[in-house]
């Protein structure tokens, strides 16, 4: 029965113990309508334009927080899907996407030198 809630919030070993205490039975059906479990650090991606502002907003919390490989990999990913919007843009849209890629492209090579940086001032140690 456990394994009917480890994709749900209820989880394997709620499922599990909820099975074991009441009956089987009752613990599918709660298994059963359990919400999803979210899964992931990473925002998932619904639309590519969508995209690439989650990975931007997740880099910049990274960055805050001074995780800077982690808000390197954001803020690549951002660029990626950034650059994957295929729609027709006006001549604004694209002046706007190509400042934004721009901006991202200076961000991800100052990242670079900060992690560079940080590895090598921790190897001195």
């Amino acid at each position: 029965m456990g394994f009917a809630g480890s994709d749900k919030k209820i989880g394997y070993w709620g499922t599990f113990f909820l099975s074991l205490i009441l009956s089987p039975l009752i613990g599918l059906i709660v298994a059963l309508v359990s919400a999803p479990k979210t899964t992931g650090t990473k925002p998932s991606v619904g639309g590519h334009n969508k995209g690439w502002k989650h990975y931007y907003e997740a880099a910049q919390r990274y960055e805050f927080k001074e995780k800077y490989v982690e808000a390197l990999d954001a803020y690549q990913d951002s660029l990626f899907y950034l650059r994957k919007i295929s729609r027709k843009l006006s001549k604004k849209e694209q002046a706007i996407k190509e400042k934004k890629e721009a901006e991202l492209k200076a961000l991800i090579d100052n990242l670079k030198a900060k992690v560079e940086q940080k590895e090598d001032s921790g190897s001195e140690t």
